[in-house]
This record gives structure tokens, C-alpha cells and sequence, in this order.
């Protein structure tokens, strides 16, 4: 009877130590990171990782696949100060006349030209000029190819003739223009007196403006030296602009 008294109480013991004993782990699927581990955990199933802070990376809209252009970034450039004109091509001419044998002269113009200039009110404030040294055209095709060979502007490494304005001094009508001209890959500082034409409302709505300027260069002082027995040094320059309104 004690025996079986006592084994009674063994087993009842048993059974209370096995209730307050701890549960076990939950089963949540998730399993926390070590302390110190270093790594945070991340949302199921967002599928996206978000960079470090500090790394550098800005993260960029879903979807939007193009990283924005930097500020600035447009392929067009005007001349600093005032309403931007852009050169009108087809209204807009450059010619040049040059010595022929030390009897006549010959004369050509560029078929390609473009640019802008701008203005402050009526006043002109800078002119910015490129030329397609290849659209030279003399009204006689062996001497146009003569001169885009090497021996004259070798337009295969010098394709732009350009000028670009630094500074502007009004002198009774007209502008003294000092700038930057490069031509055959040589550039110069040059004075080029410009007359400001007349503006207003063209024929077909746009608003317009024109200039108008002549002088001449030396061809030898931009490396282009050949031939000086037949073709002249001194080269006369004419140009007619006009430009829209941007």
C-alpha cells in the first residue's frame, strides 16, 4: 500500500513539471538575425533592396528605366547676354573674293552656315559663327575639290571655319566686334566691324533681325600658304545674317 502510494506521487509530480515547462519555438517562418549580425531583415516579398545609407545610389521610380540628364546638359550653346537669333541659313550668306594670277578676282561663298547672336533691346551683344569649310563653292567643281584637298582647307581634319565674339564696342552706327576666328584649325583674334540691320515682324509671322559685315584676312596667317604665285594672300569677306527670334 505505501508502495504504491508513493509511486502515485512520483508520477503526478512528472505531469506538473511537463505543463509549466516553456513552449515550444512558434512557428512564424521567419528567423531573426544574430544579434550583431550586421544584416537587417527585409520585408517578405517586396523585391526590393534598399541601398545602403551613404552608398552613393539614389534609387530611381519603378518603371522609369531613364536616368534623368544632368542639369545643362542640351546640345545647343548661345552667346551669354540678352535675346538669343538664331542665323537664318537660308537668309544668310557669306562670300569671299581672293586674287587670280595678280589680274582678276574669283569669287565663292559657303552654302552651310549656322550660328546665333544675341541682342539686349536693339543692341547687339555677341555673335557666335560656324562654316562648312566643304560647302565652299566657286561655281566650278574641279577647283571646289581643289580646295578642300589638303593644299588649301583640308577639310577632312579642318571641317569648321568658326568665329565666336569675346567683346562689343559701339562706334557710331556700327559694332567693333573682337573676337576668336579659326579657320584651317588656326585660330586668331580678330576686329570685324558689324552693322546692325533693321528687326521686326517678317513676312510669315516670325520676328526677325539682321547684320551685316565686311573685312579681310590673310590666308597665310591661318597655314594655308600654297600657290601664292597664282591665288592671293588677302581674302575679302561678306556677310549677310539673318536671324529669328528664339
Amino acid at each position: 500500500m505505501t508502495r504504491n502510494t508513493t509511486l502515485t506521487r512520483t508520477a503526478l509530480s512528472l505531469l506538473l513539471v511537463a505543463a509549466t515547462a516553456s513552449p515550444a519555438a512558434s512557428q512564424s517562418g521567419t528567423t531573426s538575425p544574430p544579434p550583431g549580425s550586421g544584416t537587417t531583415p527585409q520585408p517578405t516579398g517586396s523585391g526590393t533592396t534598399s541601398p545602403p545609407p551613404g552608398s552613393g545610389t539614389t534609387s530611381q521610380p519603378a518603371g522609369s528605366g531613364t536616368a534623368p540628364a544632368p542639369a545643362g546638359s542640351g546640345s545647343t550653346m548661345q552667346p551669354a547676354g540678352g535675346t538669343a537669333f538664331a542665323i537664318d541659313p537660308s537668309h544668310t550668306s557669306v562670300v569671299f573674293g581672293i586674287g587670280h594670277a595678280g589680274i582678276g578676282f574669283v569669287y565663292g561663298r559657303f552654302n552651310t552656315v549656322s550660328g546665333s547672336f544675341t541682342q539686349a533691346g536693339e543692341e547687339l551683344t555677341g555673335i557666335e559663327l560656324m562654316i562648312d569649310a566643304a560647302s565652299v563653292d566657286t561655281n566650278e567643281s574641279k577647283r571646289d575639290e581643289h580646295l578642300r584637298s589638303p593644299d588649301f582647307f583640308n577639310v577632312a581634319q579642318f571641317p569648321a571655319i568658326t568665329f565666336k565674339s569675346r567683346s562689343l564696342k559701339k562706334v557710331g552706327s556700327k559694332y567693333e566686334v573682337t573676337g576668336d576666328l579659326t579657320i584651317h584649325g588656326v585660330t586668331r583674334p580678330v576686329v570685324i566691324p558689324v552693322q546692325k540691320l533693321k528687326e521686326g515682324q517678317g513676312p510669315f509671322g516670325a520676328y526677325r533681325s539682321g547684320l551685316f559685315a565686311q573685312f579681310a584676312v590673310k590666308r597665310t596667317e591661318y597655314g594655308m600658304s600654297n600657290m601664292l604665285e597664282i591665288v592671293g594672300d588677302p581674302v575679302t569677306l561678306t556677310v549677310a545674317i539673318e536671324g529669328i527670334k528664339q
